[in-house]
């Protein structure tokens, strides 16, 4: 095997391992609440300063750590559990946090 084909398999390998972990952001801030279902635990989070209120609800697989408490005021952008992130959703929330704050 070549030194390009194992360096591609590694990639490839390393492509899949961070699909299948990645971890959700919040899009909104607001006050988390967390209950478990069949799916796995549900972070609902609720903004708290915003008029009408806006809620987001997460699916959080049951064998991910979770990195925010019930209860817990959070930022949008907020990591919600152990795992890589996606920086096309990071960029993605930035820029309606920006145009929120400059829209």
């Amino acid at each position: 095997m070549t030194l390009r084909k194992v360096f591609q398999e590694l990639k490839n390998c390393l492509k899949r391992d961070c699909q299948k972990s990645l971890s959700p952001i919040s899009e909104i801030s607001g006050k988390v609440s967390i209950t478990e279902s069949e799916d796995g635990m549900v972070v609902k989070v609720t903004s708290v300063n915003t008029k009408p209120k806006e809620e987001r609800e997460y699916i959080i697989a049951k064998t991910s750590k979770l990195a925010i408490a019930d209860e817990q005021l959070i930022d949008a952008g907020t990591q919600l559990a152990s795992g890589y992130l996606d920086i096309k959703e990071i960029l993605h929330v930035r820029v309606e946090v920006c145009s929120g704050i400059f829209g």
